[in-house]
């Protein structure tokens, strides 16, 4: 093997070939992800993220930092080369290598890129897309200062609204992506539109996106920013193919891009789990925080067809927001996460995010010292939190026991515009991952 092709085994009945063809920070493969099977036709393998808090908990700086490194590579895309600048960025990539690999600097490197206030030299529109990227479409856009707005997309249908985009994920089995802007300008104008995405495959949701907005807010130049960028050379030359039938430029930006290949046939079967978990007795505890934020009141319908009148919070990227919403945000946050802080047990807490909460669980955490985030599948990252989603925090009682176990927060806004907070007891968590953070 050349020195740019890495080899994973999974489960000892195949592998796959990772081919490096461009790595702009130069950040170690073990620092970007691990490798999992999954029992599926079309793909049998699956990267685990250690950056997202998707499948296994990170430091919450960690995966800000994510979206904040694809911000500076944005910002170096759109800046003018001065020596100046020049320096400046490669200053900031260094800190950013350090920071991703080292959670113990994430979080000072991050609060250092935000209080760079960094200028977009003209308006910037960027769109997460469900689930997975939303919490990190939101890190990106954050990174600036001003000239920029955020809207990520969402598979719950709103009888009342007309989506401003709609489009079909080809791959997935929930399909429809909307957006629904309450400014109904926040795709208009002739301004780059930034698309984000956690993992490109073969970029064909991306192509869809595409094809519905230039169809309704025709425009010039389209950014696509991932974490990691597989498309093969026939991938590519659709962007190609569209790039010219539309008369537009679509620029790649990613931390890792490559080419993967599988080796062997994996002969994975459901198995079903011998070990028995106990069940200890379970404590509650209610609290109620859902009137620190602004709300906003619709009925939605999921694919099922089932409806629900629960309100949303209201500065969130679900219905769009600008940069001027940011500080409402973070003082909502900060408010919520001030009334927690005396209700928190243990020295370390773990945010599940489910629904969609992951960018809630990720901007409230960095108000703890020594929290983390994960998120389970499906894996929604949001910081669009629904009324009746909920968020989870685990936070270790008594780590001196084998078991491990956890006091376990359910934070749930219902209906009725409670927030309420369920502590139960767990006893198991991935070990060696926990340790990491």
């Amino acid at each position: 093997m050349s020195n740019n092709i890495t080899t994973f085994p999974i489960l000892d009945q195949f592998s796959l070939n990772v081919q490096v063809t461009h790595n702009p920070l130069q950040l170690p493969l073990e620092s970007l992800f691990s490798m999992a099977a999954r029992i599926n036709k079309k793909r049998s393998f699956l990267f685990v993220s250690r950056l997202l808090g998707k499948h296994i908990p990170v430091n919450p700086y960690t995966s800000l930092l994510s979206g904040a490194a694809l911000a500076v590579l944005l910002y170096e895309h759109l800046t003018e080369k001065t020596e100046e600048t020049k320096v400046q960025i490669t200053e900031w990539k260094r800190e950013m290598v350090e920071g991703l690999i080292d959670p113990k600097q994430a979080r000072q490197v991050y609060n250092m890129l935000l209080q760079e206030s960094l200028s977009l030299p003209e308006i910037i529109r960027f769109v997460g897309f469900a689930e997975t990227a939303t919490a990190l479409g939101h890190s990106m856009y954050e990174m600036f200062a001003d000239q920029a707005s955020y809207i990520h997309t969402t598979r719950e249908y709103v009888p009342a609204m007309h989506p401003d985009i709609q489009f079909e994920e080809e791959h997935s089995h929930a399909m429809a992506h909307r957006c629904y802007a309450l400014d109904h300008e926040a795709f208009a104008g002739e301004g780059p539109i930034v698309l984000v995405d956690d993992e490109i495959t073969t970029g064909k949701t991306t192509l869809n996106i595409i094809r519905d907005i230039q169809a309704r807010y025709p425009r010039k130049q389209y950014v696509i920013a991932s974490l990691l960028d597989w498309r093969t050379e026939a991938d590519e030359n659709r962007f190609a193919e569209l790039e010219a039938e539309l008369g537009i430029t679509i620029t790649p930006l990613s931390l890792l891009k490559g080419r993967i290949e599988v080796v062997g046939t994996p002969q994975l079967e459901a198995t079903q789990q011998d070990e028995q978990l106990s069940h200890p007795a379970v404590t509650l505890q209610t609290s109620i925080v859902a009137d620190v934020f602004h709300q906003l009141h619709a009925t939605s319908e999921d694919g099922e067809g089932k409806r629900s009148t629960a309100s949303y919070v209201q500065h969130t990227g679900r219905f769009g927001m600008q940069s001027r919403h940011n500080g409402v945000l973070r003082q909502e946050i900060s408010r919520i996460a001030e009334r927690l802080r005396s209700q928190r047990k243990g020295e370390r807490t773990l945010v599940m995010g489910t629904g969609s909460s992951c960018t809630f669980q990720c901007v409230l955490l960095p108000r703890w010292e020594k929290a983390c985030c994960i998120n389970r599948l499906p894996a929604v990252q949001s910081i669009h939190i629904r009324l009746q989603d909920m968020l989870l925090l685990v936070v270790p009682d008594m780590p001196h026991r084998k078991t491990h176990p956890f006091v376990t927060l359910f934070i749930t806004l219902r209906r009725d515009n409670m927030m309420r907070f369920l502590f139960c007891w767990r006893d198991r968590c991935p070990k060696n991952e926990w340790n990491r953070w």
